[in-house]
């Protein structure tokens, strides 16, 4: 027995000094930093947050009023069909919001459906905002599950990235904030149409996108919901800040009807830098937990095109069919856009059968004959509308028509300037 006994404890002791010489793992202060920043990047200021990607298909994903789930999804081939399970606990909540944002240039296709199989709910692709938001109320006091699945409708390999944020309707603004939600603004560009409507304007947390190696060089951002809001660029990778045009008293322009806020820049690319973010954010942010559901507009590219039109009378001229008239002169004044390029010029308010051809000389000296009897001129413009016949200035015209005199007849202006410009 006491052989046992010694026999044990000496099998103890050895156990002990073995164990001793394990190596202890521990967190250094670069680990516990690092850490942090990962949560800081998926979560800013968030209480409690659960994260899933499309590799997982967890039905323990539990939204609560202070707890957030979100889903990192990709596609990776063009016939993937993803789907998520998501529980709402409206013990303790009376609404959800499904929050989704596209950052990639694939475009997906999302649907929601409850617990019945009832499709609730559904975000289209296309050039739609870039963030949308969805809010069910609650049908029962109890724990409610989800379906969301999504499917690629335009499959763009290696940029078909997605993030779906299931959480408390007060924190949508900031779960669709930060450089995690990021969309690449380049897929909004086309020669004529280059901008994007956002569904909300930034208060409490910043609107962010990124640019990939862009040629195109003016960046204008416009609402008129709100006179503060400015926009940073930071690099991609340290998120310095490069520019902010907070600082920038040349970004801050208003509308020529005075009714919308514009912020423009032109070469955002800075210190050939051709990747960065573009962060939008209020710099006098209001009181408020909703979101601020005003639109706001901003595109990089080609500048933002506005049409509008001028008239202005000439003053009685005297007319024969042998010679064209003495020249009549006005002047477009500074109140028209610097930017505004001429579509075309149109007389009215008399009888066209009077004229038989009449002239306009623009600014440029680039003189232009109407067709026989015609009522208009036209000239050539680019969408870009730098290309074009300047419309400020001294314009002079003259007339050859069938009777003596031609009584006040209108000039009529359509043209095309650009906002901000």
């Amino acid at each position: 027995m006491t052989n046992k006994i010694t026999h044990n404890i000496l099998t103890l002791s050895i156990f002990i000094i073995l164990f001793a010489l394990i190596p202890i793992r521990v967190f250094a202060e670069e680990d516990i930093l690092h850490l942090d920043n990962i949560l800081k990047e998926e979560a800013e200021l968030t209480g409690s947050y659960s994260q899933s990607s499309n590799t997982q298909n967890n039905t323990e994903n539990l939204v609560t009023s202070i707890q957030t789930v979100c889903f990192d999804g990709f596609f990776e081939k063009k016939d993937d069909i993803i789907e998520y399970t998501v529980n709402v606990d409206y013990r303790d909540m009376d609404s959800v919001a499904f929050c989704f944002a596209r950052t990639g240039s694939s475009e997906p296709y999302t649907e929601i459906y409850d617990s019945s199989n009832k499709k609730i709910a559904c975000f289209l692709g296309g050039l739609q905002p870039s963030k949308k938001w969805n809010i069910q109320t609650k049908t029962t006091d109890t724990i409610e599950s989800y379906t969301i699945k999504v499917t690629v409708k335009k499959y763009v390999q290696e940029d078909s990235s997605y993030r779906i944020i299931v959480c408390n309707p007060n924190k949508i603004e900031e779960m669709l904030s930060g450089p995690q939600n990021a969309a690449p603004i380049e897929m909004y560009y086309n020669s004529r149409h280059n901008s994007v409507t956002e569904m909300y304007i930034p208060n409490n947390y910043s609107y962010w996108f990124k640019s990939q190696k862009f040629s195109k060089n003016i960046l204008t951002i416009h609402t008129s919901a709100c006179d503060s809001i400015r926009f940073r660029i930071r690099e991609m990778e340290s998120l310095n800040v490069l520019y902010d045009s907070a600082y920038d008293k040349t970004a801050h322009k208003k509308s020529l009807d005075n009714i919308d806020y514009i912020e423009r820049l032109d070469n955002p690319i800075i210190n050939g830098n051709n990747e960065y973010y573009i962060e939008v954010y209020n710099k006098n942010p209001e009181i408020r937990t909703d979101i601020n559901k005003k639109p706001l507009s901003i595109c990089i590219g080609n500048p933002v095109i506005i049409p509008s039109s001028y008239k202005v009378s000439i003053g009685t001229q005297v007319l024969n069919s042998k010679s064209y008239s003495k020249n009549a002169t006005i002047n477009i004044p500074s109140t028209i856009p610097k930017s505004a390029r001429v579509e075309y010029i149109e007389l009215s308010g008399f009888n066209s059968s009077k004229i038989i051809y009449w002239k306009a000389m623009s600014p440029d000296y680039d003189v232009k004959t109407s067709t026989r009897f015609g009522r208009n001129i036209k000239y050539p413009i680019n969408d870009d509308s730098y290309n074009g016949t300047k419309m400020r200035g001294n314009w002079q015209f003259s007339f050859k028509g069938t009777e003596s005199t031609l009584t006040n007849p209108n000039i009529f202006f359509v043209y095309r300037y650009e906002y901000g410009g």
